[in-house]
């Protein structure tokens, strides 16, 4: 008996600290890549608080979107969302009435 107690403590103590490990965080910046959905981002990173909505109605533009603005119809609508990382801003864009991610800009 006093040998199963032996084997079964450590074993308990073992299975403790490894269920009260704190799971790596995941980087949305890194972990996040175009062409996933927004279902997978939610799942991966959860949702975010900060969306915004935009209609390309010309060629000009400030900001992060300057990187790819030109690739993107006139008249298209844009959903974007932001989430707040150590490295500064993620905005992620889905156009049209896709759930799947065209771009992401990581502002610092």
């Amino acid at each position: 008996m006093k040998r199963i107690l032996n084997l079964i403590i450590p074993l308990i103590f073992l299975i403790f600290i490894c269920a009260c490990q704190k799971q790596e965080q995941p980087k949305p910046s890194e972990d996040i890549w175009l062409g996933m959905t927004k279902s997978e981002i939610v799942k991966l990173v959860g949702g975010t608080n900060e969306k915004r909505y935009m209609t390309k109605s010309n060629n000009q533009i400030q900001g992060p979107e300057r990187e790819f603005w030109h690739k993107i119809p006139m008249g298209a609508k844009l959903e974007v969302w932001t989430y707040r990382t150590a490295g500064g801003k993620l905005n992620l864009y889905f156009v049209g009435k896709s759930s799947e991610l065209k771009y992401k800009v990581l502002v610092k």
